[in-house]
C-alpha cells in the first residue's frame, strides 16, 4: 500500500450505500456482515478507513460481476455530508463541477478529478493515488460513483463515453447498460466525458444561498483535513495526478500547489526531500499500474513517464522495487503473488 493512502479514509455513507446495494443484489447476508466487521457505519459524517473499505472490497471479490453497479445505484448525494448538500444546491454547473473536483476527497480522499475543456465537451480525468492490486475495481468504483452523484444532483447528465485504463472486466455489459453510453477499455485515462449540453443542466435543488452556507462549511472541513496531511504528501498527490498530462515539471507543481519554485525547493527540503524524488515515486507508482496493462510495452510505459531511454525506466524502476519491468509484469500472471 502506497504511504498516500496509508490514513485515507472514505465517507461511512458511501459503504452504507454499497452493503445496502449488495443485500438488493442478492449477497449473503452473512457475507457482508464478515466483510464489514467491526464497523461503524453511523452518523452523517462518520468515515472509514480506506485499508478497512479495501479490505471489504477484496471479500466482496467474488460477486463482482454485477457489482460494478452497486456504488453507482445506490450512492446518493446525501450519503456524502455537507459535500453532496453542495452539489444538489449549486447555482450553476460551474459551481457544481468546480465543488465536485474540489471537495472530492471530503467523501474519498484516495484521488483526485480534474476537469478539461475539449472541442467536443468537458472531460473529468480521474487520477488514482494509490498503488494496489484492486485499482481497476477503485477506479470503476470511483467513475460509477462520480456518475451516481451527478445524476442525482442534476435534473440530465449528457455523457458521451466513459474510459477506462484496464482491460475490459466479464461485467463490461453491466457497464455498458450502466452509463448508457460507450464505455472504452485499455485508454490512457480514466475519464468521464461529458457533453456541454450539462452546462445547461440545473441542480435539482437550485438554492444559491443555501450553496453557499454549505460551501463554507465544507471548506472549513477540508481545511481542517489538511492540517492533518504533510505538504509531502500533498505535493506527491499533485505530482501524482498530472503524470497522465506529461507535464509534470517543478514550475507547474509549484504552481498547482499556490508557490514559487524557490519555495517548493525550500519547503521539500525542510521535509527532507526534493522535487527529482518525489517525481521518481510518482512516476514508479504509475509505472506499477501501466504495468498491469497487457496492452502497452514496456517502451511505450517508459515514453508515457517521461524517461528518455528505457534503460533509464529500467534502472529507476529496479531501484525502488527490486525488480526490472519485464520481471515485476511477468510476476503479475502468477496468481499466488498479491501486489499492495
Amino acid at each position: 500500500m502506497e504511504a498516500t493512502a496509508a490514513e485515507a479514509t472514505m465517507s461511512a455513507g458511501i459503504v452504507r450505500s454499497v452493503v445496502d446495494g449488495c443485500l438488493q443484489q442478492g449477497v449473503p447476508r452473512d457475507v457482508l456482515l464478515h466483510a464489514i466487521g467491526t464497523l461503524d457505519l453511523r452518523g452523517p459524517e462518520a468515515r472509514v478507513p480506506l485499508a478497512r473499505a479495501h479490505d471489504v472490497l477484496r471479500r466482496l471479490q467474488p460477486f463482482q460481476y454485477e457489482l460494478v453497479k452497486t456504488p453507482a445505484s445506490f450512492v446518493r448525494c446525501t450519503d456524502c455530508g455537507l459535500p453532496g448538500f453542495m452539489l444538489l444546491t449549486a447555482p450553476t454547473m460551474e459551481c457544481l463541477l468546480d465543488s465536485f473536483c474540489r471537495y472530492y476527497r471530503l467523501v474519498v480522499n484516495l484521488g483526485h478529478w480534474q476537469p478539461a475543456r475539449h472541442s467536443e465537451g468537458i472531460h473529468l480525468r480521474y487520477e488514482l493515488a494509490w498503488d494496489t492490486d484492486l485499482a481497476s475495481a477503485w477506479v470503476e468504483a470511483a467513475v460509477s460513483t462520480a456518475v451516481s452523484l451527478l445524476r442525482d444532483a442534476l435534473v440530465e447528465v449528457p455523457i458521451r463515453r466513459v474510459r477506462f485504463r484496464h482491460p475490459a472486466p466479464p461485467n463490461a455489459a453491466a457497464q455498458s447498460r450502466f452509463f448508457g453510453c460507450p464505455v472504452v477499455f485499455g485508454a490512457d485515462d480514466d475519464c468521464i466525458e461529458i457533453s456541454y449540453r450539462v452546462m445547461d443542466a440545473e441542480a435539482r435543488m437550485r438554492n444559491e444561498p443555501m450553496y453557499r452556507y454549505f460551501e463554507k462549511q465544507v471548506a472549513a472541513q477540508l481545511a481542517s483535513a489538511d492540517r492533518f496531511t504533510s505538504f509531502i504528501d500533498q505535493a506527491r498527490a499533485v505530482i501524482l495526478a498530472t503524470i497522465p498530462s506529461g507535464d509534470s515539471s517543478e514550475a507547474v507543481i509549484a504552481r498547482k500547489l499556490g508557490l514559487g519554485e524557490r519555495t517548493l525547493r525550500r519547503k521539500l527540503e525542510e521535509h527532507g526531500s526534493c522535487f527529482r524524488q518525489l517525481l521518481e515515486q510518482a512516476r514508479i507508482t504509475s509505472a506499477r499500474r501501466m504495468l498491469r496493462e497487457p496492452g502497452k510495452s514496456v517502451s511505450e510505459i517508459a515514453t508515457a513517464l517521461g524517461f528518455s531511454e528505457v534503460s533509464a525506466f529500467s534502472r529507476a524502476f529496479r531501484r525502488a522495487s527490486g525488480t526490472s519491468p519485464r520481471a515485476y509484469r511477468v510476476s503479475l500472471a502468477d496468481p499466488k503473488r498479491s501486489i499492495d
